[in-house]
């Protein structure tokens, strides 16, 4: 009897498990494989390429703290994998008159793989692509075109019968009223959304961060099949989710306000969810939109929660900061408000939840531990949400400023979103301590 296994690649994680020890193992055999043992040219080698590499690693860590050539913070630590990259290059040019056939491939070969090695460990440490599938391009777990879409609602009607999971598709959603040149958005639809008569589902949007895109929130974060998962559990029944585009670009940087970068406050509340509301048919009403982001996006989450009350119910901020914060760091005071203080007071949070009560809104604030910043953030914003009646809830766990935080705060949170938008019951008990409001 023959068993046959299948294996999914696209599932297979490039953050842990095997990958990385392979990345590991190789990286370390060619380096050695590289060095001109027999010829006795290794000497040479590592006397040039230890220290040109540790000199040139140094000038590559001057150079980012001048110019700031990366625009975010990373761990030191990526300065050791760099500065192994080097030493293989290094080490090539030296060896390369003396060595042999092999040793030459090698040390060539070591190159490319110790680059790949750095990004693994970049990736790891973010967890930006978490599978083969993400990294090869794949966006969400259950992405389909268009026209797929009345495919399904055809089968639905046939069959009288829901699809075990939902779709998700790209989407243009023009800046009709904004005039904000936006990349494309995404839409998740739960099985629920193909029922006949179709249900009008409450919307969640949800904001990626700077240097982000729209695709992150599914291909990073996994918040399809976070989705899927609590569809299962309720009859098909899950929110939308919309991925809208907040920068333009991946290094951009709109902090979700009307700005000469783009009006893109204007964008997400109205041009995006007039687009749901006319292609998607959603529900409309005070309880019917939450909003969720994640690092920038998690400022950005809360600031338009504050200021568009009567449309959001809920928000979840996901490592978010205090308040509007360029990053790289600029002038957010003449970047994005021309100098004018009252403007830039109007969307800082800091500001605004002391001067009224806000009874319809609830926050759940999240982070990871050993990040650096929102913990103290989340902290200090608490503080004020329940000083202005909104029920606050607030938690952190293991981890980072990462793709796996923020997608595991999602899971932990969509039944209380999901709650609060009136779709599903709310959980009780909480599974975090949720006071105010």
């Amino acid at each position: 009897m023959t068993t046959m296994y299948s294996v999914d690649l696209d599932k297979i994680s490039v953050v842990d498990g095997w990958v990385p020890f392979v990345l590991y193992g190789l990286t370390a055999l060619l380096v050695v494989l590289g060095l001109g043992w027999r010829s006795g040219i290794w000497r040479r080698q590592l006397l040039v390429a230890i220290p040109g590499a540790v000199v040139l690693t140094g000038v590559l860590a001057l150079l980012q703290t001048v110019f700031g050539l990366v625009n975010y913070e990373f761990p030191a630590t990526f300065y050791l994998w760099a500065g192994l990259v080097l030493f293989c290059v290094l080490a090539a040019i030296v060896g390369w008159p003396g060595e042999r056939a092999g040793g030459r491939v090698a040390s060539i070969l070591a190159i490319p793989v110790a680059a790949l090695l750095l990004g693994q460990v970049i990736n790891a440490q973010y967890a930006y692509y978490p599978t083969f599938g993400a990294v090869t391009g794949k966006v969400a777990e259950n992405q389909v075109d268009a026209g797929d879409i009345t495919n399904r609602e055809d089968e639905v009607k046939n069959t009288g019968t829901l699809p075990p999971s939902g779709s998700v598709v790209e989407v243009s959603i023009p800046g009709t009223k904004s005039g904000f040149v936006a990349r494309n958005a995404y839409v998740y639809l739960p099985p629920a959304y193909f029922a006949d008569p179709r249900p009008q589902l409450p919307v969640i949007m949800m904001l990626h961060g700077s240097p982000g895109d729209p695709a992150n929130w599914t291909q990073g974060a996994e918040a399809d099949q976070t989705a899927d998962a609590f569809a299962a559990a309720n009859g098909g029944k899950a929110p939308i989710l919309v991925t809208p585009d907040i920068s333009g670009s991946t290094e951009g940087d709109s902090e979700c306000v009307d700005s000469p970068r783009g009006n893109v406050e204007t964008y997400l509340m109205t041009d995006v969810m007039d687009h749901m509301r006319s292609q998607y048919d959603v529900a409309t009403g005070p309880t019917s939109l939450a909003v969720v982001g994640l690092s920038t996006g998690a400022t950005c989450s809360l600031m338009l929660g504050l200021r568009h009350p009567d449309q959001i119910v809920a928000v979840g901020d996901y490592s978010g900061d205090l308040r509007p914060n360029l990053d790289p760091p600029g002038d957010a005071l003449r970047d994005l408000f021309g100098g004018s203080q009252q403007a830039y007071d109007e969307h800082d949070p800091t500001k605004i939840l002391p001067t009224q009560q806000f009874p319809g809104l609830g926050v759940w604030f999240e982070s990871g531990v050993d990040d650096t910043v929102s913990p103290a953030a989340q902290n200090e914003l608490a503080k004020l949400t329940r000083a202005a009646g909104i029920q606050t809830c607030v938690g952190e766990m293991p981890g980072g400023h990462d793709f796996d935080v923020w997608k595991r705060s999602f899971q932990l949170t969509l039944p209380w979103l999901s709650g609060r938008l009136g779709l599903t019951p709310m959980p009780d008990p909480l599974p975090q301590e949720c006071t105010g409001g």
